[in-house]
């Protein structure tokens, strides 16, 4: 297991770790700041993804939608993709990169 870390630079995360039911908790979900009109959160060095993932970033969608803030995900892992897929929340998944 490979904790979760979050690197900020202007309005970019970018992810590494595992995005687990182990590594993902409370405080995973506040990690966005959502203060900026558009946000990219960059998974390219996250190593491991489940359903847990999946849940974090539909939340993160939610309250990016609720404040009208516009959030892209880059480097989505595959697992996310073929989750997101399989239970139909593609609108996730279409302001990747």
């Amino acid at each position: 297991m490979t904790p979760i870390s979050f690197v900020k630079s202007n309005n970019n995360y970018i992810v590494s770790g595992d995005l687990t039911f182990a590594t993902i908790d409370r405080s995973t979900l506040n990690a966005l700041t959502f203060n900026q009109k558009n946000i990219i959160v960059d998974f390219k060095l996250v190593t491991m993804a489940d359903s847990a993932g999946l849940a974090l970033l539909v939340e993160w969608y939610k309250k990016a939608k609720s404040k009208n803030i516009t959030l892209h995900f880059k480097n989505l892992p595959q697992q996310i993709k073929t989750l997101a897929r399989l239970v139909e929340v593609n609108a996730l998944i279409k302001n990747t990169h």
